[in-house]
């Protein structure tokens, strides 16, 4: 899709600050094609602390205030693809985070409408029939994690019921964390049937942070919809891989993609079956292999019917899933814009500026540190 990306306008797809690269592509042309400011680096504030702390003395007052200006970093870019134009963005955030993210919007295609039509979709104009429909995204996302020799495992919180160590006789019910090793290929495949564990690991067994825990991303999918089609219906076949939340597989150079372009033009006998990756059901567990040990296409995808508020151009707030990588014991303690407050300062007011109440404090305590 990186062939259907033009040019960025200033001050609508990107911010006026941004700064823009150009592109080039070589799909269907003789030599490298530029597309100028085809991409856009731009810094967002997310409108969230990414972190706070207010300390109160619980008399009134406070000891002191902390907190740390959210914003990511975003690096944008645009696919248009017939009626509909889908905006990419990949942000990093200062606590380590990694989010993929997608937008849907363009014109809608629609249908003319009858009453009966209102069984696939919703009327949006005198004559047309906004049809429900399925955007498919796949990532692939391959993860080194101090290392190539990493496992995966998933984990949820379930409850215990044990016997109360202060109060002879009673109990007590309360949560705790249970852990999936993903050994296999299979194992670690997880079908859209069923709901995905609440915590998708990767990790390194032989690195360890200094509470002995181990080196760890964690993944986590923002998608709503369901499969696409019925398992093994004949067009099915082309799109395997939506069957499944997430899947993980061993890295192989000869199973570089978990599709192809030209599935399209033959789904009943596609050119790349990704069912075919993990039939083998190899082992995935502590994998030392040249570069990544792993791949793990997370599937993401909008279930998107059309209403009377997406004519003509569909709205982008409802139409946003993505992927999202965290660093297990993400390091929030820095940043650009760090503000600390004591008790001795009278009112909080902008970063970096110490406004004092009549009668002035003799002393300004607002900190705003460069990290």
């Amino acid at each position: 899709m990186g062939a259907s990306s033009y040019e960025l306008a200033r001050g609508v797809d990107c911010p006026e600050t941004a700064a823009f690269l150009d592109a080039h592509h070589l799909l269907d042309a003789d030599g490298p094609v530029r597309f100028p400011n085809a991409l856009c680096v731009f810094e967002l504030p997310t409108g969230v602390p990414l972190r706070r702390h207010f300390d109160s003395d619980f008399q009134g007052g406070f000891n002191f205030y902390a907190g740390l200006e959210g914003r990511a970093l975003v690096l944008r870019t645009t696919s248009t693809v017939y009626n509909y134009d889908y905006i990419w963005d990949f942000l990093l955030y200062p606590n380590g985070v990694l989010e993929a993210k997608v937008h849907a919007t363009g014109y809608i295609h629609a249908t003319f409408y009858t009453p009966e039509g209102r069984r696939y979709g919703s009327r949006v104009h005198s004559h047309l029939l906004g049809n429900i429909h399925t955007h498919l995204v796949h990532y692939k996302v391959d993860l080194d994690v101090a290392g190539s020799g990493n496992s995966f495992e998933t984990m949820d919180i379930g409850f215990e019921n044990i016997s109360n160590p202060w109060s002879a006789g009673a109990r007590v019910v309360q949560p705790r964390l249970q852990r999936e090793p993903r050994r296999r290929e299979r194992d670690a495949a997880l079908p859209l049937a069923r709901p995905a564990p609440r915590y998708l690991l990767f990790s390194n067994p032989r690195r360890r942070n200094r509470w002995g825990h181990r080196r760890t991303f964690r993944l986590q999918l923002s998608s709503h919809a369901g499969p696409v089609l019925p398992r093994g219906w004949r067009e099915e076949r082309g799109v395997t891989w939506a069957r499944y939340h997430l899947a993980v597989t061993r890295r192989h150079e000869n199973e570089p993609s978990s599709s192809s372009m030209y599935s399209q033009n033959d789904p009943w006998d596609p050119p790349v079956t990704f069912e075919s990756f993990i039939r083998d059901n190899e082992t995935i567990e502590d994998q030392v292999t040249p570069g990544c040990p792993k791949q793990s296409p997370g599937d993401t995808r909008m279930s998107h019917g059309d209403t009377r508020g997406d004519f003509p151009s569909p709205r982008w707030g409802h139409t946003e899933p993505g992927v999202s990588v965290w660093f297990i014991g993400a390091p929030t303690r820095g940043g650009h814009a760090r503000v600390t407050r004591d008790k001795h300062s009278t009112r909080i007011g902008a970063a970096g500026q110490c406004q004092p109440s009549p009668p002035a404090s003799p002393s300004c305590a607002w900190g705003v540190t460069a990290v």
